[in-house]
């Protein structure tokens, strides 16, 4: 004979904390809100510029000048979801530019510590070839363009979808690992594009930049100095096309220079016998930004794992690969 015992239905309700004992769930939600973390001291050390000078050694990244910020509680009082929302000033002497962030008090960190990498990488500038800085296991094509006076002009573009890396590219799907095969064909690409047509960057004094969203994910974000918006675009166009790609054309913005003296060369006697060799030739250094014709010269593959780039292309001959 088998005796079952009845087990008692317990409601939700009984599950619940009594009115009189509330401190445990308080201090359990505070707990996942805060991570363990005292955000007012966190602050109180991130505000006097804890970090300045210091280098991130994951990604080697430093600060920039310390700017000093600001940031207001803006949680609403009838909030009920644990999340914290801040405005955050990077710089409070600026009342414009601020950002709205909202979440723990780790996601919180994460936002401000995320903004002030950006400004960092904005206020040290592009890099002087006129577009971001090279990321680690990306691979990236430079394109040098020489003017018959030794002027010289460089892009770089990322092969954005490609990796050198082999666990980069197996974790993730939209990333592919670089073969030979896709070198060869951007070789030729470029061959077209620039080398049979003796392709011309009419270098001036304007300034024309390509930035964005949709010009950060081609990997052209950047600038290049023109002499008129018209060449720019052409420029920026005919850099896209090596990955069968088109320009975002709300992503550009044309800057012209109205005190062009600035740009104007100095003269051999001003520059005091310092020159430079190219192909050959001894030719004055120019110290300014001087109009000229600079010509397609050649191309080349970089790529992190090795120290020297791999040439692709030189005129309008592609070049056998030498890894």
């Amino acid at each position: 004979m088998t005796i079952r015992k009845k087990t008692k239905e317990v409601t939700t309700t009984e599950l619940l904390l009594p009115p009189e004992e509330p401190s445990l769930l308080f201090a359990q939600r505070e707990l996942i809100r805060t991570n363990g973390i005292d955000f007012e001291k966190w602050w109180d050390e991130f505000k006097v510029g804890f970090v300045n000078g210091k280098r991130d050694k994951a990604t080697n990244f430093k600060t920039s000048l310390w700017t000093k910020p600001k940031y207001s509680n803006i949680t609403p009082m009838t909030s009920t979801s644990g999340a914290t929302t801040i405005e955050y000033w990077p710089d409070k002497d600026k009342p414009k530019d601020s950002y709205l962030l909202s979440g723990t008090t780790s996601d919180l960190i994460a936002g401000i510590t995320a903004i002030m990498r950006e400004k960092s990488i904005e206020s040290q500038g592009l890099s002087g070839k006129g577009s971001k800085p090279l990321l680690k296991g990306f691979p990236t094509i430079k394109l040098v363009f020489r003017s018959e006076e030794g002027i010289e002009g460089v892009k770089q573009i990322r092969c954005v979808g490609f990796t050198e890396d082999a666990k980069i590219a197996s974790f993730s799907k939209s990333v592919e690992l670089l073969k030979e095969s896709d070198i060869n064909r951007w070789a030729n690409k470029i061959k077209t594009i620039f080398g049979d047509t003796s392709y011309i960057w009419k270098k001036g004094v304007s300034c024309l930049t390509y930035s964005g969203m949709v010009a950060r994910l081609q990997g052209l974000e950047g600038w290049a100095y023109v002499q008129s918006e018209v060449d720019g675009v052409e420029l920026f166009t005919a850099i896209l096309k090596i990955f069968e790609q088109k320009p975002d054309k709300d992503g550009f913005n044309f800057s012209e220079k109205t005190n062009k003296a600035q740009f104007v060369p100095k003269t051999l006697d001003a520059e005091a016998g310092e020159t430079k060799l190219v192909l050959g030739k001894s030719l004055p250094a120019t110290k300014y930004r001087p109009k000229a014709s600079c010509k397609f010269f050649g191309a080349s593959l970089y790529l992190d794992s090795l120290k020297k780039s791999i040439p692709l292309v030189r005129g309008n001959v592609v070049l056998s690969l030498n890894l």
